[in-house]
């Protein structure tokens, strides 16, 4: 194998680290990036590169993310010379509660069908990004998406290998109760009853006429029209628990920050209830540790990992709604707690054991544009499809609701 230039990139990679003057767009299907790059040529913003790209990722890596999803957005301003952040995540119907899902039999939350579900936060995140700092409208910033969703694309490799796989989780949902997920095999299944693979032609027209629906209507019509009322009408008719309140009283939410500092690095995320803060517990936890030079030892692995380890059981325990949090953020990254979950760390480790890793649902995008503005985004399905359910919201429109 020929030698890696360190300079370039560090690890025996086909990939490189790109460079640019003026404008940066990355996410994980290249024709997602290109939408950025596009849009920041054509005049636009980092923050409207963002947005063309959010509306286009929900098509072209469906696995990921879905017009349902939720999202978070890390927003600096060059002018302000200041952080924004976004918590456009979602909320569960009113008429369904934690008691009510035991009732039901269930341990824990079912990956398909209704329950799952949340009222989506990302079309709001989309228009509220907008409205605060894009200079396009959402129509120009939605004709990308628009288009491939009318004219086909061809799917990527890593987005067939996961449609692939998880179109069979949602096939054993059907088998249980097929109403709700009907309208979603029928979407992104071909004829034949197979998944699209690498490189076949796939087109979404009704995802082309909802975004004109929500172009025209800055996405109030998701929220407080025609689509709300026939999201509320179908969840009614198939066993689902959304009411029309649901979706009037959803608003994102303009977010301070949280910060931790780590070997000379500030490094922010959203509040709970984002995730965010397992990283910043881990790196606080970190903070203490010598660490080896090497950063490929098992040594410099281990610490790492069982970093996260803790960090994510904190997360999992104490994070959530932040109307209900019993914890505060200020106690989960106080020096003296972190150093107390640091004295736990040893030399020991549990013994490697083979297992079928989780398949995620996410999808992660960032730009920067000439001017210093930057975006670090996250759309989220949760799980691969999210729930499978999906609405027919009429005959030539529709969009897929994900359990986030």
């Amino acid at each position: 194998m020929p030698a890696f230039d360190p300079l370039t990139y560090r690890y025996a990679s086909r990939r490189n680290v790109v460079y640019a003057q003026n404008a940066v767009a990355c996410t994980s299907v290249p024709l997602g990036a290109q939408i950025g790059l596009d849009v920041m040529k054509s005049g636009g913003s980092a923050v409207d590169a963002a947005v063309a790209m959010a509306a286009a990722m929900p098509l072209l890596e469906p696995t990921g993310n879905g017009l349902g999803s939720n999202c978070f957005a890390l927003v600096w301003i060059e002018r302000d010379k200041r952080l924004y952040g976004l918590n456009a995540s979602g909320v569960a119907p009113m008429a369904l509660s934690a008691e009510k899902v035991r009732a039901m039999g269930y341990t824990e939350m079912p990956k398909a069908g209704w329950l799952p579900t949340m009222v989506p936060g990302a079309p709001a995140g989309w228009a509220e990004l907008n409205r605060r700092f894009g200079t396009k409208s959402l129509a120009e910033l939605f004709a990308p998406a628009i288009s491939y969703a009318e004219e086909r694309y061809p799917v990527p490799v890593n987005v067939a290998r996961q449609w692939e796989r998880d179109s069979r989780r949602i096939a054993k949902a059907m088998a249980e109760n097929a109403v709700p997920h009907e309208y979603w095999w029928k979407s992104f299944i071909k004829p034949d009853g197979t998944p699209y693979r690498a490189g076949e032609l796939f087109h979404f027209p009704d995802y082309a006429a909802t975004l004109r629906s929500l172009a025209a209507t800055d996405c109030e019509s998701y929220y407080r029209g025609a689509l709300m009322e026939r999201i509320v009408a179908f969840s009614r008719a198939t066993g689902g628990y959304f009411c029309e309140d649901d979706f009037r009283n959803y608003h994102p939410e303009w977010v301070e920050p949280i910060t931790q500092d780590y070997r000379g690095y500030t490094v922010c995320e959203i509040p709970p209830n984002g995730h965010g803060i397992t990283v910043l517990m881990a790196l606080g936890i970190l903070n203490g540790m010598t660490m080896p030079e090497k950063r490929e030892s098992a040594e410099h692995y281990h610490k790492v990992m069982e970093a996260i380890k803790l960090a994510f059981a904190d997360t999992r325990t104490y994070v959530a709604d932040p109307r209900y949090m019993k914890t505060k953020v200020s106690e989960l990254l106080d020096p003296a707690y972190l150093a107390a979950r640091r004295a736990l760390i040893t030399d020991r480790a549990l013994e490697p054991r083979a297992s079928d890793p989780h398949c995620g649902g996410t999808i992660y995008l960032c730009t920067a544009d000439r001017e210093g503005n930057m975006v670090s985004f996250i759309q989220s399905n949760y799980t691969t499809f999210g729930a499978g359910v999906a609405v027919p919201v009429r005959e030539n429109s529709g969009f897929s609701l994900p359990g986030t």
